[in-house]
């Protein structure tokens, strides 16, 4: 009998890979901020903020901001407060498979794990493409043919392909060299474009919006700004488009969520990376999100004073018969240009924004399959740690897929592309509903963990679980989100392909599941065990 008592206490030892994860609890509450901040702004703010006004007629952006805050906080609240009950690596896979079930944990976490790292691919292949962009607006700022036909020569897709790959594969070796490296890569990578942008927004400020025509046509040529107007009233434009409407500032709440919400669920995964949990993931969570809030707040606004939602619409309804997209590096060159350097520079955060989400994605994307290999749930190897406390497998295995992605989502494959938008939006959707579930759980499920927490997790309102009516209100607010995702999909002219390249994928990571699981079942250890028992740090 007691060998037997023996035999099974060292089988459920077996559970986890080892007794401790061997990562350093590495980041302190500026680099968490800075971690989240640096995925959170990027691309969005500087084309949602702006696209918008003209995509979606009549609606308000600022409003919409706010709309989108209600879900988005409530959801960081509930990473923060799961965050200080288990601040385990892997966040999110952790509290889902322990609260409630190991499996669907399981599968959110390799479903999640793979859209964001093909959304990573996504948005290595734009900033790379972006490239030429940024040397287009310093040719027109310059006045200058010679740099515009430099930035005509990285159209070229094969060409995207190449920068973006060359930076995925420099950015991940910066990311494993060591933590100090990576840090001051992702805090220069983030910092000076978000310099930049603060220029702009101020610059467009503090503008006069009388300025705005002849700020233009300094640009695009004398009478260019008269001749939007003149184009855009022949082609049907009307004041109608930005007469406010409801129904459209609600549709815009759905692009711009995209833009800002990485604060609500990225710092998840690095709980167990914190260095004081209950600081540091209050620095990454609502503090992250006030900070991102202020941003796109100010960069809404500060466009909309100097160039006003009127010309914003009507350069909007005419940007395909004139070849200009409206943006934010652009608008801003154009209130810098009598600033030529300057200008460029601000040119340049349409390359740098995008593109410097590798850094801190490949440190946080890791550590969702790190989490499932310590549950022995994925190949052992994948645990493996650095001298230098990095787990540079799990690194390498991201970086690959991000790679992969890179490929995938250029023209070379015409529907990769929506595979990995709407494979994103999906595996998010679920992520957060499904953190939401398990927060509005947690005082049930884990009722003693739920009593001696620390407050504010344990705080009540009316005798209900503070967590648990952040949990819900985030919960309605990303099923809205998730269906309008499905919606999307199955409206487009390849909803169905895929859709069944995503089921196809869904069904991989069950298989996958079951094949682990049956492997620790035959190596004796105890199946009904694995991904219950909170893992040690």
């Amino acid at each position: 009998m007691t060998r037997m008592s023996s035999k099974n206490k060292n089988n459920e030892n077996k559970i986890f890979i080892r007794e401790s994860s061997g990562l350093v609890k590495q980041f302190s509450s500026l680099d968490m901020l800075t971690l989240v901040l640096s995925f959170s702004i990027g691309s969005g703010i500087l084309f949602f903020t702006v696209g918008i006004t003209y995509e979606y007629p009549g609606s308000f952006p600022l409003l919409s901001l706010i709309i989108d805050a209600i879900p988005l906080f409530a959801s960081a609240s509930v990473i923060y407060f799961l965050g200080l009950v288990m601040p385990k690596i892997g966040g999110q896979y952790v509290w889902i498979s322990r609260i409630l079930s190991p499996s669907l944990g399981y599968f959110i976490n390799i479903f999640t794990w793979l859209g964001y790292c093909i959304i990573i691919g996504d948005v290595a292949y734009i900033g790379a493409s972006f490239l030429s962009d940024s040397l287009t607006i310093a040719g027109l700022v310059t006045h200058s043919p010679s740099i515009t036909d430099v930035g005509k020569y990285f159209t070229s897709p094969i060409h995207i392909v190449i920068i973006a790959i060359i930076i995925t594969i420099l950015f991940t070796l910066l990311d494993s060299f060591s933590i100090k490296l990576s840090k001051f890569s992702i805090f220069v990578a983030f910092y000076i474009p978000l310099a930049l942008l603060l220029i702009l927004d101020f610059t467009m400020l503090l503008e006069s919006p009388s300025t705005a025509p002849s700020l233009w046509n300094n640009v695009f040529g004398p009478s260019s700004y008269q001749n939007i107007i003149s184009l855009s009233t022949q082609k049907g434009w009307s004041s109608s488009l930005i007469s406010f409407s409801l129904a459209s500032t609600l549709l815009a709440v759905i692009p711009l969520n995209s833009s800002w919400s990485g604060f609500s669920h990225f710092s998840g995964w690095l709980t167990g990376d914190a260095k004081s949990p209950r600081k540091s993931l209050f620095f990454a969570t609502i503090g992250a999100g006030i900070v991102a809030f202020f941003l796109m707040a100010l960069t809404i606004y500060s466009y909309q004073h100097l160039f006003g939602a009127e010309f914003i619409s009507r350069l909007g309804y005419v940007s395909s018969s004139v070849g200009i997209t409206p943006s934010i590096p652009l608008l801003g060159a154009v209130a810098l240009s009598t600033f030529p350097v300057l200008a460029i520079a601000v040119g340049f955060i349409m390359f740098l924004f995008p593109i410097k989400d590798i850094l801190p994605s490949v440190i946080a994307q890791s550590r969702q399959i790190f989490a499932a290999s310590f549950d022995r749930l994925l190949p052992e190897k994948l645990t493996y740690v650095s001298k230098n406390g990095i787990p540079i497998i799990s690194y390498a295995i991201t970086a690959t897929v991000i790679v992969i992605s890179i490929l995938m989502v250029s023209p070379l494959f015409p529907l990769g592309l929506y595979v990995a938008t709407d494979l994103f939006s999906i595996a998010l959707g679920f992520l957060q509903i499904f953190t939401a579930i398990t927060a509005i759980q947690f005082p049930i499920s884990k009722h003693e963990l739920y009593t001696s927490a620390p407050s504010p997790v344990n705080k009540e309102i009316f005798g209900i679980p503070l967590i648990s009516i952040l949990g819900a209100i985030s919960l309605i607010g990303w099923i809205f989100i998730l269906a309008d995702s499905f919606y999307g999909v199955m409206s487009s002219k390849v909803g169905f392909e895929v859709m069944l390249i995503i089921s196809i994928i869904v069904g991989a990571i069950f298989l996958l599941y079951s094949y682990f699981n049956s492997k620790l079942s035959k190596e004796g250890i105890n199946v009904e065990l694995v991904g219950k028992e909170i893992p040690p740090d």
